[in-house]
């Protein structure tokens, strides 16, 4: 089922429900600068977290994520992104692309290395 809410939504606040994956529809929502999915029971993003242009801030912290699509070239306005306590080993090296990332939280993952892409996000000033 797709969403059926104002394509003109700014916020989307899901946290702590029971979501198993992200609609489709998700990138209709073309105003949405913070989305707030955090505490659910996600283990595969859609790629259409892509064309979110507007999308400043991502929560996707106390998910089941273990890979992360390759969506950071379309989310030109991101500038935090909470990926926290999921199963990732390794960050797309498509992280480079987010260049106004000032915010990254990959607490708690199964990181073994942080990919030299990261280099790219020259206004990153946080890495939790």
């Amino acid at each position: 089922p797709g969403l059926c809410i104002p394509t003109s939504l700014r916020r989307l606040y899901v946290q702590s429900n029971a979501v198993c994956e992200l609609p489709e529809s998700l990138g209709l929502l073309t105003a949405l600068q913070v989305l707030n999915m955090s505490s659910n029971e996600l283990s595969v993003l859609s790629p259409v977290l892509g064309e979110l242009s507007t999308l400043e801030a991502l929560y996707l912290s106390n998910n089941k994520l273990t890979e992360f699509p390759q969506v950071f070239s379309g989310l030109r306005s991101l500038d935090t992104l909470w990926v926290a306590n999921n199963g990732l080993s390794e960050l797309s090296e498509d992280i480079g692309n987010a260049a106004a990332l000032t915010a990254l939280n990959v607490s708690e993952n199964r990181l073994t290395t942080i990919s030299p892409a990261i280099g790219r996000c020259r206004s990153l000033s946080v890495l939790n």
